[in-house]
């Protein structure tokens, strides 16, 4: 395969990869050890790409490209910002509604009066990992307005709500990047990776997963410091 525009690769780089959402069909839920590795992936990716000053806009499985045997990672096709005028002109198409749809941020809706900026990138990152851990994306119809109306007013439930074994914390990093409020979310890939990294770390050493306040280390060029991303209760 030889994808174009890839995100911090040289343009027609040869990787031998497939799409990370048919990787996750293949697979199903994604175990701890090989989400760490994917999301640490991403995530550096992503922060380099906003570092550099670029939007993807367009973040979903279909744009992650992985490496079956050693899960190596290649973010491709960046479309900046979307014009929201595309998404009512495409919403009734099946290939966007299942493909594309389920992973817009709310302020790609067109139906709110947000910027479209580095946190619609975490936003829809936030619903990639949640397919990562739960084995489906929080938000599905054959209704694209159902989907629509679920990206500005659904709270999804917690991950550790469908399965135990998610530690707490993590499903709570996952909820932070998914908050309607852009201003709310996580700000930077950075912030993200911060505490992506810390949980890894822990659950190598002890195999077990300590609270911390989360986005303490979530810095933005454009916001001196972000608020601590919020504990949720289940």
């Amino acid at each position: 395969m030889k994808p174009q525009n890839i995100v911090n690769h040289s343009v027609g780089e040869y990787f031998k990869g497939i799409p990370l959402g048919k990787w996750m069909k293949s697979r199903g839920k994604t175990d701890l050890p090989d989400f760490f590795k994917i999301s640490c992936a991403i995530a550096a990716i992503v922060k380099n790409m906003h570092e550099a000053g670029s939007l993807h806009g367009g973040i979903k499985p279909e744009n992650i490209l992985i490496e079956p045997e050693t899960l190596d990672i290649r973010l491709i096709d960046p479309v900046g910002v979307v014009d929201v005028s595309e998404i009512s002109r495409y919403i009734h198409d099946d290939n966007f509604r299942t493909n594309t749809l389920c992973y817009i941020a709310p302020e790609q809706t067109g139906r709110i009066k947000q910027p479209i900026d580095y946190p619609t990138d975490l936003y829809s990152l936030g619903i990639v990992f949640y397919e990562l851990l739960n084995g489906v994306p929080p938000f599905e119809s054959d209704d694209p307005l159902a989907v629509i109306h679920s990206h500005l007013a659904e709270i999804p439930l917690h991950l550790s709500t469908f399965n135990p074994d998610i530690p707490e914390i993590i499903g709570d990093i996952v909820a932070g990047l998914m908050l309607k409020e852009p201003e709310k979310r996580y700000q930077t890939g950075a912030g993200l990776l911060h505490d992506l990294i810390r949980c890894r770390d822990e659950y190598l050493r002890s195999g077990e997963f300590l609270s911390f306040p989360l986005g303490l280390g979530d810095y933005s060029g454009k916001i001196a410091v972000s608020s601590p991303i919020p504990t949720f209760a289940l």
